[in-house]
């Protein structure tokens, strides 16, 4: 995938002269904007829409919930948009969420959020990508719990500048570059969450450049799986 995996493969032996990088075939993906555009209007109009995605235990009551109401002091008009990693905890998050006094809309109950709805809880499977279409500024769980952190990518490729937490290594070298775009801001607590949300929420040119950012990076990154099976193919044939 990258240069750094190049090394680790000659230090093991591997002759340079077989090592090509290609590339993360994590970057090609396809959007549905059809599943995209079938979400409109499940949200009101209305302020910044925050979107706290692949969420684990604990990520929620203690870091996502407590630095979305305290943005919203500032900023009343933000939304969430909450998607829990695990389908088994949706029950239990909704209940975290009307505990902490919001109030939520769940997308299996197939209603559109109002302008009094705090939280649209997506507990559903399969439409996760779908529903950054309509985020403006994402948080991506597996973070700040010790989980590794799960895939920016789907947000990034929608524009959507991305917050994560310390715990990075599963996708580090993904990571480090949407970091240096400036795409991508890493937290290490409830405060800087808030902090980091606070600011992209109320500075729309900052929150806009860091999405467009993250959206050219994604889009030079592409085209990995077909260098690969081009290499592979060749290879064959030589043989």
């Amino acid at each position: 995938q990258t240069d750094a995996h190049r090394l680790r493969f000659e230090n093991l032996g591997v002759a340079s002269n077989r090592i090509e990088v290609t590339g993360s075939i994590k970057f090609d993906m396809d959007l549905d904007r059809a599943a995209a555009a079938a979400l409109q209007g499940l949200l009101p109009a209305g302020g910044p829409v925050f979107m706290a995605a692949s969420t684990h235990g604990g990520e929620e009551e203690a870091a996502v919930l407590e630095a979305f109401a305290r943005t919203r002091a500032a900023v009343p008009g933000l939304r969430m948009i909450l998607v829990p990693r695990h389908p088994q905890r949706f029950d239990v998050v909704a209940q975290t969420c009307t505990a902490a006094g919001f109030s939520v809309v769940r997308r299996s109950q197939e209603e559109a959020a109002d302008p009094s709805t705090d939280i649209f809880l997506v507990d559903t499977m399969g439409e996760l990508r779908a529903f950054y279409s309509l985020a403006d500024i994402a948080f991506v769980g597996g973070s700040i719990a010790p989980g590794g952190g799960h895939n920016l990518l789907e947000a990034a490729a929608w524009g959507v500048p991305v917050i994560m937490g310390p715990h990075l290594q599963d996708i580090e070298d993904i990571a480090g570059l949407f970091v240096d775009a400036g795409a991508l801001t890493v937290v290490e607590d409830t405060d800087a969450l808030a902090r980091a949300l606070a600011r992209w929420a109320v500075q729309d040119e900052s929150r806009t450049a860091a999405g467009a950012a993250g959206k050219a990076l994604f889009d030079a990154n592409q085209g990995a799986t077909t260098r690969s099976v081009e290499r592979v193919v060749a290879a064959v044939q030589g043989h």
